[in-house]
C-alpha cells in the first residue's frame, strides 16, 4: 500500500460525505496494525479517516463499531465507508490516548494518581463490553478466532506488551511478567 493511494482515498472519501474539498490532512502514527490514519479538516469539522487494504477486516471492524455504539458503549461513529471498503471516516475523539498518558508519566517515576484514574476507567469501560457488547454479537465472525482460548490470550497479551509497555518505555521483570501471561493465557483456556 502506497501513502499518496492511502492519503486520496480518504480525501475523495471526505469530498463524497462532507460535500466539500479536505483542507488539511494529516498523516498520525500507526498504531499497531497496517491501517493508516489521518486527521481530516475542513472548516470547524474534524474527522478521522482510516485507511486499509483488507477490506474484509475493515467492514468486520465497522459492524462491530456500530453494534458497540448501539449498546451505549464508547467507541468511535462510524459516517461513511468508500465503496470499494478500504477507507472509513469515523469521529475525531481527539489527541490523547490512555499511551499518551503513560509516556507523560516520564520513565521510572511509575504511575501517578490521574493516570491510575484512567486505566480503571479504561478497565470499567472494558467490562461494559464484556457485560453489554456481547448481547447480539456474532462471534463466528471475529478475528482470529471464534473463541478466545489460551493462544488468543497470548497474543494478546503479548501485543499489550510490545505495543505498549516497550513504547511507553515502562520498565518491567519479563520472567515475572511472562509467568503472569502464562498463568493468564492458562486460566483463560481452562474457562468454560
Amino acid at each position: 500500500m502506497r501513502e499518496e493511494e492511502a492519503k486520496r482515498a480518504v480525501e475523495a472519501l471526505f469530498r463524497e460525505y462532507m460535500g466539500v474539498v479536505c483542507e488539511q490532512v494529516e498523516a498520525l502514527p500507526q498504531s499497531g496494525s497496517a491501517r493508516r490514519y489521518y486527521r481530516l479538516r475542513s472548516g470547524g469539522c474534524v474527522l478521522m479517516g482510516v485507511y486499509h487494504e483488507d477490506t474484509w477486516e475493515n467492514a468486520l471492524f465497522v459492524d462491530f463499531s456500530r453494534h458497540f455504539k448501539g449498546k451505549g458503549l464508547r467507541v468511535p461513529i462510524v459516517f461513511a465507508v468508500a465503496v470499494d471498503g478500504r477507507a472509513y471516516l469515523e469521529e475525531y475523539l481527539g489527541e490523547v490516548t490512555l499511551l499518551n498518558a503513560v509516556e507523560r508519566e516520564g520513565e521510572g517515576m511509575g504511575l501517578i494518581r490521574g493516570t491510575l484514574v484512567l486505566y480503571r476507567q479504561a478497565l470499567e469501560e472494558l467490562l461494559r463490553f464484556q457485560l453489554v457488547g456481547h448481547e447480539g454479537m456474532d462471534y463466528l465472525r471475529c478475528v482470529p478466532h471464534a473463541v478466545f482460548d489460551g493462544r488468543c490470550a497470548t497474543w494478546d497479551l503479548n501485543y499489550f506488551k510490545y505495543c505498549f509497555l516497550r513504547l511507553a518505555g515502562v520498565s518491567i521483570d519479563e520472567q515475572r511478567l511472562e509467568e503472569d501471561f502464562e498463568g493468564l493465557a492458562g486460566w483463560v483456556e481452562e474457562t468454560p
